[in-house]
């Protein structure tokens, strides 16, 4: 709620956002990158056993921009920032608003 509440207060449209309780089988992420064009793709890493590798998985091969809330990872190929404070979190969301 206060991730969605902190894109609202940023200037992202609502109907810009796609919030689903995790865990995300892979290949549901990457048909909604598909279908909706989807460019960056917001989440947080809440370690072993959550969706966290999963949402990896499904940034490979993709050119959509994986922003990643308090983690700390090196995937290689994966094109992820990591995001520590709401500043580079409201940078993020103006760019793609």
């Amino acid at each position: 709620v206060y991730a969605m509440q902190l894109c609202e207060n940023f200037g992202v449209p609502t109907d810009h956002i796609i919030a689903i309780k995790a865990p995300c089988p892979v290949d549901l992420n990457r048909a909604l990158f598909e279908a909706y064009n989807i460019t960056h793709f917001v989440f947080k890493n809440s370690g072993q056993g959550s969706a966290f590798i999963s949402n990896l998985e499904a940034l490979k091969g993709t050119d959509v921009q994986g922003c990643i809330l308090e983690a700390s990872i090196d995937e290689g190929a994966i094109s992820a920032q990591i995001i520590s404070d709401t500043k580079t979190l409201q940078l993020i969301l103006e760019e793609i608003a």
